[in-house]
């Protein structure tokens, strides 16, 4: 026997069909739950009659009467007592095109009936919402438009990933995470392996590879205005800041900064390290990311919306020349695309643009946003990348802002 087209509803997970199974094995077929048959096909009951056919019992049929509408709104409603998720629902909707075109026709027929009341009557004419048969589709399936707008997505761009949100495996936002990262990683790999290929860039950019003590230590002491730098956060590199420090020490002039992002949980220590090295402090700003752009602190379960961005400085205080907001709002939503911890272009933009320097060093370019803000800005800047791949990254990238 085979499953009616309007039983559009996912099989049982393996965990709930071993359940069921047990539980009709244990205590036997439960005669007041028939398998309902809609034209010599199974309705509703499509696991029990699996199980009945594997433990070789008989089960109860009953044959549903009705019209096709009424079968719709039968399996509609007995469902809604499952555990399925919003997105499984989103994912059963767009499945379900007949019942969909069922419930337009509904919708459709109710809108041409009121309007023909209204002229018997001559009352004035009902407005017809656009969105109607939508609100009605979303609460049937019991979701929203955007979720359903969002699996139809998945069904004709995305299949694979659709079957799994429709079994259950994942939800709608999870799948489309992970979409995101498999977009992102194939752009990483065509612009490392473009990267490679890189020559010439612009007269005032020098990057290079390697860890930035052996690769910058050519830097004349006492000769950069501005260290501008986004170090890793995770503790297993905190003694990179020291050493940070120690570099900025030596390379800064006289009242030139370092202005470096740094995450939360470690920050007394970060700014101690700083600290002890010689540098001085400044101020403490923050980058704030727009949208729904947050980051997950599972040490003290909270979502960060900000990050801080530390400011030190070298020797005696010189104030830069331009005040600023120390709330530099984040704007652009490509920062994660070319490196796992990167930066947006527009704060290192307003930053340079604030300070004023005629050279900036990163030690730690990661995608090379702090090299493109420096093109932005007719500024000289040195960076260093001590990984390979984000290396050829910020080359490909700066070369073709320089175009």
């Amino acid at each position: 026997m085979n499953k009616h087209r309007y039983n559009i509803f996912p099989e049982m997970n393996q965990e709930e069909y071993t359940k069921l199974k047990n539980d009709i094995l244990l205590n036997g077929y439960d005669e007041t739950m028939p398998i309902y048959l809609f034209e010599n096909e199974i309705l509703d009951g499509w696991n029990r009659y699996k199980v009945c056919n594997e433990l070789s019992i008989i089960p109860i049929y009953e044959v549903f009467e009705g019209k096709n509408i009424d079968a719709i709104n039968y399996v509609l409603r007995t469902n809604k007592r499952r555990n399925l998720t919003s997105s499984q629902w989103a994912a059963v909707a767009v499945t379900s095109d007949e019942i969909i075109n069922s419930i337009k026709y509904e919708v459709k027929e109710e809108m041409k009936k009121k309007v023909s009341e209204a002229k018997t009557f001559g009352n004035k004419l009902p407005k017809v919402e656009d969105t109607r048969s939508d609100l009605i589709i979303s609460d049937t399936f019991n979701t929203n438009r955007a979720y359903i707008n969002k699996a139809n997505n998945l069904k004709e761009n995305h299949p694979v990933k659709f079957g799994e949100v429709f079994l259950g495996i994942k939800t709608i936002t999870e799948a489309e995470k992970e979409i995101r990262k498999e977009e992102r990683d194939k752009k990483r790999q065509e612009f490392i392996e473009l990267g490679k290929n890189v020559i010439d860039l612009s007269d005032l950019i020098d990057i290079r590879q390697g860890d930035f003590t052996k690769v910058l230590a050519d830097i004349p002491d006492n000769s950069i205005d501005l260290i501008l730098t986004d170090p890793p956060y995770p503790y297993q590199y905190i003694e990179c800041w020291s050493e940070l420090a120690r570099f900025a020490q030596d390379k800064l002039k006289d009242g030139g900064f370092m202005i470096a992002y740094s995450g939360h949980i470690h920050l007394p220590e970060v700014i101690n390290r700083v600290l002890n090295e010689g540098l001085k402090w400044y101020w403490i700003g923050v980058c704030y990311h727009n949208g729904y752009n947050l980051s997950q602190v599972h040490e003290v379960n909270v979502f960060a919306k900000h990050k801080p961005i530390l400011f030190f400085y070298k020797g005696n205080k010189v104030k830069p020349n331009n005040w600023f907001n120390d709330v530099f709002e984040s704007n652009n939503e490509e920062t994660k695309d070319f490196h796992e911890w990167g930066q947006s272009v527009d704060v290192f933009d307003k930053i340079i643009k604030i300070f004023e320097p005629k050279n900036v060093v990163d030690p730690f370019l990661g995608g090379g946003t702090t090299g493109i803000a420096c093109l932005m800005n007719n500024v000289k800047f040195i960076g260093a990348e001590i990984d390979e791949d984000s290396f050829n990254i910020s080359k490909k990238r700066i070369f073709d802002y320089g175009k």
